[in-house]
């Protein structure tokens, strides 16, 4: 911890983060305070970008999330979208340079050759761990292993 100087100028800054790390309140002021007093404080927090908004901003047209375990998979937009996922709460990666569509939703495979599929089902959708209804049901096949999830089209 550092020190305090005499006359020196002190602010505070606070940021809001759910169970998983996720940033959902940020202050965008710096609140003034005086080292000592006994004077309330008050922070005014904002809603940080959501990730749904981040993806949206770099041009991915579908976000989904699963849970137990925890993973997302995020889907360019295009012909031939790549795509990118996270399993097993982030400890697995994957990337698909290139997908073929399929009747219901795309297939490709990793640079390692691993054979990946993502079907999308547009109907609602409950992750099951919060209030949150999603506009579409999906399922994420890596190999022989199959995460079944929620998500959304971001550009409809």
């Amino acid at each position: 911890a550092g020190k305090l100087r005499a006359g020196g100028s002190y602010g505070l800054h606070a940021s809001l983060r759910d169970a998983e790390g996720t940033l959902w309140f940020v202050t965008d002021t710096r609140a003034p305070v005086v080292p000592g007093s006994g004077a309330p404080v008050e922070l005014r927090l904002v809603r940080a970008s959501s990730p749904w908004e981040d993806a949206k901003s770099r041009g991915i047209g579908f976000r989904g999330i699963g849970t137990e375990p925890g993973w997302l998979v995020e889907m360019a937009r295009g012909e031939s979208p790549a795509f990118h996922a996270e399993l097993d709460y982030g400890e697995r990666k994957i990337d698909v340079a290139r997908t073929e569509a399929i009747a219901d939703g795309f297939r490709g495979k990793t640079a390692d050759g691993i054979a990946v599929s993502l079907k999308i089902v547009r109907e609602t959708c409950s992750d099951g761990m919060s209030d949150v209804i999603y506009p579409a049901s999906m399922a994420l096949t890596v190999g022989d292993r199959t995460y079944h999830g929620c998500g959304r089209f971001l550009f409809d």
